[in-house]
């Protein structure tokens, strides 16, 4: 469980209801300094994510295209899953034409970390979910969170910057629908 703290002060964003069809902001103070964003769920449940996009400034590029990532797990070790599909600038949202990365089966907490290289002002990050023909895969990314780090948290105890969390009552509506997320 992440809670907001004195070491945790700089934002917090809690979203609550339906998709939206447009961006979803949380305002934070001209945006998050941090280096690391990780993605998780806290649920024993798989997580697929196919595209995710991270901005420094509006309308800008996305800084997360190509850089190191790594996941929780692997569903079943293999390369057509890897964490790197997240950010490999494809949006096609089939799992199953392997532009998705997807965590294990028996996973609890999945997680996924974009390590962009250096500090940046981020503004946003968007996640593109998965839409298949598969019966309710879209559900797995309700209850979302989104935290945003300077310093690897895999690696050392550091604070985190900006928590946003996303939870959505209407399960139907994310199915094929990008989540975007906005801290400025």
């Amino acid at each position: 469980m992440i809670t907001l703290s004195a070491e945790n002060p700089i934002c917090y964003g809690f979203i609550l209801g339906l998709l939206p069809t447009g961006p979803t902001l949380i305002k934070c103070q001209d945006g998050v300094m941090g280096r690391y964003v990780k993605i998780f769920i806290e649920k024993s449940e798989f997580m697929t994510l196919c595209e995710v996009e991270i901005t420094g400034h509006k309308d800008g590029p996305n800084i997360a295209l190509g850089k190191p990532t790594v996941q929780s797990s692997t569903v079943d070790m293999n390369i057509y899953w890897s964490s790197s599909l997240a950010v490999d600038g494809n949006r096609n949202g089939d799992a199953y034409q392997s532009h998705c990365s997807h965590t294990g089966h028996d996973d609890i907490n999945p997680w996924l970390q974009v390590d962009l290289g250096h500090l940046y002002n981020i503004t946003s990050v968007t996640i593109v979910n998965r839409r298949d023909d598969r019966e309710h895969v879209y559900t797995r990314m309700v209850d979302t969170r989104i935290l945003i780090y300077e310093s690897d948290p895999i690696t050392t105890t550091t604070p985190i910057r900006c928590i946003i969390t996303v939870s959505f009552s209407n399960y139907t509506v994310l199915y094929s629908k990008y989540m975007i997320i906005g801290c400025q």
